[in-house]
């Protein structure tokens, strides 16, 4: 059974002390001539929000549920659309076993996976296989340093804990913001980050209260440096953060707004949605290639009482891959090198 998500509510809609600035920008657009359906099933209900980021460029899989399997995470081939594994994700409280329905799932640099709750991970190795169940300071995100997994800490300061130790901005706590539950909520859900080549990424709501301003670069044992938020994405309240498969880091929205930015140069492009072609609950997914990975929420568009009323459901049948098109700008050295 679908369960309604919104009724369209506003749905989509260097040193630590100083920022490093973005440098050049290209603008890219989704394009819907030319793409293909990996995914295109009536008997499908995947659950789009936690398989942002959840692609495997090397292998060309992205990983979902569906609620046919609600204990397994599927490995779908971006190339065939089949199937190619079921990773079981039981519930319970041993070991391999969740107390609660999966929010994330992450695919590691090395073919692994992390599959996250906010009370526990569970990494899993390139065949599926169970690896062991991480606890300490477990969140929605997390992502695997200098082999060991690493999480964020809901904190405003981008904080991190990695190996039993805490780095960065102090973590929310009752003691320090008494009887605010809903502010803990809003750390948590809108904490995300990345793991590239040896470093960790973080980004948290802004000391401000308001959008996300800046991501925290962290080595294995110390923060680095603060990488400046593209401004596009400053005033979002959530930027999910993954990987591009290059060495790069994707940012990702609720909506068909996202970016790559170099985290070396800060050089990025944006990616964003045509506006006279796409159609509501498309949700931008990850790149492989020269294409955009779009998850297809099912909805439905009526006139009720003379009003156009838009309803958006929280899974989606239908996954896509939809060419990336520059429509401006120069692009970044190295970056998406394909896409025209």
């Amino acid at each position: 059974m679908r369960t309604i998500a919104l009724a369209l509510v506003a749905a989509a809609l260097a040193a630590v002390a100083a920022p490093r600035p973005v440098t050049a920008q290209q603008v890219l657009e989704i394009g819907t001539a030319g793409g293909r359906d990996v995914v295109n099933d009536f008997g499908r209900a995947l659950e789009y929000w936690m398989s942002k980021g959840a692609v495997d460029q090397t292998r060309g899989f992205l990983y979902s549920m569906d609620l046919e399997f609600p204990e397994h995470v599927l490995a779908f081939s971006l190339h065939s659309g089949e199937i190619v594994m079921r990773i079981p994700v039981p519930r319970g409280d041993g070991p391999g076993e969740l107390r609660s329905p999966p929010t994330q799932i992450i695919p590691t640099e090395n073919g692994g996976l992390f599959v996250t709750t906010p009370e526990r991970v569970l990494q899993f190795d390139s065949a599926g296989g169970f690896v062991r169940t991480w606890t300490e300071g477990a969140a929605i995100f997390s992502c695997e340093l200098d082999g060991r997994p690493v999480v964020p800490v809901p904190s405003v300061g981008g904080g991190l804990i990695h190996g039993g130790r805490h780095f960065g901005g102090p973590p929310w706590s009752w003691e320090t913001d008494p009887g605010d539950p809903k502010r803990y909520l809003e750390l948590v859900m809108n904490t995300s980050m990345t793991c590239i080549n040896g470093r960790a990424y973080v980004v948290s709501p802004s000391l401000e209260g308001e959008g996300t301003g800046r991501i925290h670069v962290y080595s294995a044992d110390a923060r680095e440096r603060i990488l400046a938020m593209p401004p596009e994405f400053r005033d979002r309240t959530s930027v999910d953060l993954a990987r591009d498969g290059r060495g790069q880091i994707l940012l990702l929205t609720l909506g068909a707004l996202g970016a790559v930015l170099d985290p070396e140069t800060g050089c990025y492009a944006v990616i964003r949605r045509n506006a006279e072609t796409s159609r509501p609950g498309q949700v931008f997914a990850g790149v492989l290639s020269d294409s955009a990975v779009v998850f297809h929420r099912e909805y439905e568009d009526e006139t009720v009482d003379g009003q156009r009323r838009l309803t958006l459901y929280a899974e989606a049948r239908r996954v896509s891959l939809e060419p990336l098109h520059r429509v401006s700008g120069e692009p970044c050295p190295g970056m998406l090198p394909s896409v025209r």
